[in-house]
């Protein structure tokens, strides 16, 4: 009776996945494009959840600009949080750091997470 009811969740997911789709498609015909590989990266990264294909997405658009420090910010949240590379993410934090880009005061943040996330933490006694 209800077959062709879709819940507003799986519109959500079917969305997404038309949006990868059109990424991809974007990707092919444009493959010097920086823009479409970090699309791609963040759709396969937040939404999908296919986090080795959006690493690859990643390495590509870094490939390409090396200095777009949005994604390296995304690739080393993806390395630290969903692959067990965290050591990796702190060189990529440290590195956006010491920049003076718009979002190295959230590198300073990411590369705390991942400090934490490595138990390597002093502690500071008053």
């Amino acid at each position: 009776l209800f077959k062709g009811i879709k819940t507003k969740e799986q519109e959500t997911i079917h969305a997404y996945q038309e949006a990868e789709k059109a990424c991809e498609r974007l990707t092919l015909k444009y493959p010097d494009d920086v823009q479409n590989w970090q699309m791609l990266a963040g759709i396969r990264h937040q939404y999908t959840q296919q986090f080795s294909e959006a690493e690859y997405a990643y390495r590509k658009a870094i490939d390409l600009d090396p200095e777009r420090y949005y994604v390296l910010s995304g690739l080393g949240q993806l390395l630290r949080d969903h692959l067990d590379k965290t050591e990796e993410a702190k060189e990529l934090f440290k590195k956006i750091a010491e920049t003076d880009s718009l979002i190295s005061q959230f590198a300073w943040v990411n590369l705390a997470l991942v400090y934490i996330k490595q138990k390597n933490l002093i502690v500071i006694q008053s």
